[in-house]
């Protein structure tokens, strides 16, 4: 997997969970002291995150880095709504192995 490939499937997930979240870019971008083309452009892989940039995004959206970056050799997978409210989101969770702490 080239590293194209892995910034679009990190992007595809924060921006998946910033939606879960129910923030726009303007919201998420200012909340972590990012312009909002800045975090647009991670979202959709256009740019590189820096792991300091990805620490303060997983800490905002309440989540591990690791959650970030797990099974980026799996693509197919993603966020999935449900009924259950385990991670602390009304009517989310965040995937089948992480819990809101």
């Amino acid at each position: 997997m080239d590293a194209s490939t892995v910034n679009q499937l990190i992007g595809r997930r924060l921006r998946q969970v910033r939606k879960i979240h129910g923030k726009s870019q303007e919201q998420a971008a200012e909340e972590c002291g990012l312009s909002r083309q800045r975090l647009q452009r991670y979202e959709t892989g256009v740019t590189r995150i820096s792991a300091a940039s990805l620490v303060k995004l997983a800490k905002q959206y309440d989540v591990d880095v690791s959650f970030l970056i797990q099974d980026i050799h799996s693509p197919s997978q993603s966020i999935q709504p449900t009924l259950s409210a385990s991670a602390g989101l009304p009517g989310f969770t965040l995937g089948p192995n992480i819990t809101k702490k």
